[in-house]
């Protein structure tokens, strides 16, 4: 037998060996109990609900008023931003410009992104 069947064979082996203990699972020390499981099922998505609250308003002049004020924030957040990466450029040359690009790219890409969820925002009328 030659080394590299030897290995290939040894290679094998400790996939199988893997294979065998991945689909055995954990050892968790005691047994197993269907009805425990439901219920923390059942919590989990109960807290991740209410979690989600469900924003409505009362008209269409209020949610255009809350889109606008949500697109002035992003131009303003993008202009801190912009504003921010020149000046750690002018604080710190290592690396200039591409940080600083990189940086500017990065907070247009979010903030087009951001501004296109605002167009599509869409709350119920209460």
């Amino acid at each position: 037998m030659s080394w590299h069947l030897g290995m290939a064979w040894v290679m094998a082996l400790i996939a199988l060996a893997l294979i065998v203990c991945i689909m055995a699972g954990p050892a968790r020390g005691e047994p197993d109990t269907q009805e425990d499981e439901p219920v923390v099922f059942e919590q989990y998505f109960l807290q991740s609900i209410e979690t989600q609250p469900i924003i409505c308003v009362p008209d269409d002049t209020t949610r255009e008023h809350i889109r606008d004020l949500m697109l002035v924030a992003l131009d303003k957040a993008l202009e801190t931003h912009v504003t921010q990466a020149f000046a750690v450029w002018m604080k710190d040359p290592t690396g200039q410009p591409g940080r600083a690009r990189a940086g500017v790219r990065n907070g247009i890409a979010a903030f087009l992104k951001a501004r296109e969820g605002a167009k599509r925002w869409t709350p119920l009328i209460c």
